[in-house]
């Protein structure tokens, strides 16, 4: 009986993927779809935003994180698969001093960007950590702690992933990382090639290989691999990292700061359009140009804000066609840089005023209380309207809670936010508590 059993299974084909055309960025960004760059030209175009303004507000990934299980389409393991060995071809290189044998020493809460180099063990190669048993690895070291345990030395890459080098600066840097790639290095797997859940993809684990089964050799002959999930299919890097400040990660001693670095379908999808392909050339090279057309496009999403009325149950043939209003000048002067150093960047090069736009009572739902819950999608300090202004640039905040000038910006899985306000209030009463709570009305 067990034996029939077993030979139906392996006798079932696997279902077909799903159609991913039409899917991607509709009312999220689209996890899927690394095949079909159209499909992003085409939400983006539709939504009014030019080839350059795609790119632009793309490229706000320069600043923030993706953490491993607090983002939709859970990215735990994201960071397992091939790494370049060779400290020489890493991105930034790796000096001598830079590795633990030669006097290297991680402090506790400290950048010191040090890395060991060690052996792929059995165990390791089974968990797509390295490539083969016995091959010489570099890894990332960092001071160890938790409440089970210490360790001056450990290894391995954190989970979760960034966009750039520099994830705490908004800067032009993500452009610089990719500009000169080539659309079809999607091909290029991290791994074998086979099925992953109910459709052909690439994996994490075994000899990298293309497509179609070809060996292409190995993590230092590449810059970036494809490994694709069930719902999700994303670019790694193979040698770019980063180890930014570890307070910008989430418990940074227990699950490691130094990251890979990723691209998801709509950010590759900026290599698979000519238009596109030409605003990450010019945007690489120059960043005023970026911070130029950001703003520009920054105030379009800004203006056009989201109509409640297509939040209903109807199916999508039968709701009304979307009105927006007309977008601002691209000329709104853009208010002064803050002087807190603590406020990113990517409030800072806004074109619209912060004060009142973000907190008209149609945007935002109130609460005398805090919401949210650790690990955050991001962190900052500054006025409840930077708050504001920073969790409408990412589409993935919810909302946000904010104490003393200390804001917490989240996404609501598993209902962290939503699960846990009771009693909305207006906006002076919610700023008179010591924690308040806003919640995007259009979320």
């Amino acid at each position: 009986m067990l034996l029939e059993r077993a030979r139906r299974r392996r006798a079932t084909a696997p279902a077909d993927p799903p159609d991913t055309k039409g899917l991607a960025l509709k009312d999220a960004p689209g996890l899927r779809g690394m095949d079909h760059p159209n499909t992003f030209r085409d939400a983006f175009k539709s939504l009014g935003f030019d080839p350059d303004e795609q790119a632009a507000l793309m490229g706000a990934h320069t600043f923030g994180k993706i953490t491993a299980i607090g983002c939709s389409g859970q990215f735990k393991g994201i960071q397992k698969g091939p790494f370049c060995n060779k400290e020489e071809q890493l991105d930034p290189p790796i000096a001598p001093s830079q590795l633990v044998g030669n006097g290297c020493t991680p402090k506790l809460g400290k950048i010191g960007k040090c890395w060991k180099v060690g052996k792929c063990s059995k165990k390791q190669e089974r968990k797509g950590k390295c490539s083969k048993k016995g091959e010489r690895t570099l890894n990332p070291a960092f001071f160890y702690k938790n409440k089970r345990a210490v360790r001056p030395v450990s290894d391995h890459f954190g989970g979760g992933a960034f966009w750039d080098r520099t994830p705490t600066t908004f800067d032009n840097d993500y452009f610089k990382l990719f500009h000169q790639e080539d659309f079809e290095a999607k091909n290029n797997c991290c791994g074998s090639f086979g099925y992953v859940r109910q459709y052909k993809g690439c994996m994490g684990k075994g000899a990298m290989v293309d497509r179609k089964g070809k060996k292409i050799g190995g993590p230092c002959d590449h810059s970036w691999c494809r490994k694709d999930g069930g719902h999700k299919e994303v670019m790694m890097s193979t040698k770019a990292w980063a180890e930014p400040d570890h307070q910008f990660i989430n418990r940074a001693s227990a699950w490691g700061p130094t990251r890979k670095l990723i691209r998801l379908p709509g950010d590759w999808a900026l290599l698979g359009d000519n238009e596109t392909r030409k605003a990450v050339l010019d945007f690489a090279k120059d960043q005023d140009l970026f911070f130029t057309k950001f703003k520009q496009a920054f105030g379009k999403v800004l203006d056009r804000g989201h109509s409640l009325a297509l939040c209903s149950a109807k199916s999508p043939s039968t709701m009304a066609p979307k009105t927006m209003p007309p977008a601002a000048p691209a000329t709104t002067p853009a208010p002064p840089p803050s002087s807190d150093p603590s406020v990113p960047e990517a409030v800072k090069v806004l074109t619209k005023k912060v004060d009142g736009l973000e907190s008209k009572a149609d945007a935002w739902t109130y609460y005398a209380e805090g919401c949210g819950a650790s690990p955050y999608l991001a962190s900052m300090k500054g006025s409840f309207d930077q708050c504001a202004t920073y969790c409408l640039s990412l589409p993935a905040c919810f909302g946000f809670q904010q104490n003393n000038q200390n804001c917490y910006l989240d996404d609501d899985a598993d209902q962290k936010i939503s699960g846990r306000v009771t009693t909305p209030t207006s906006k002076e009463v919610a700023l008179a508590a010591s924690w308040h709570c806003a919640i995007k009305r259009q979320a």
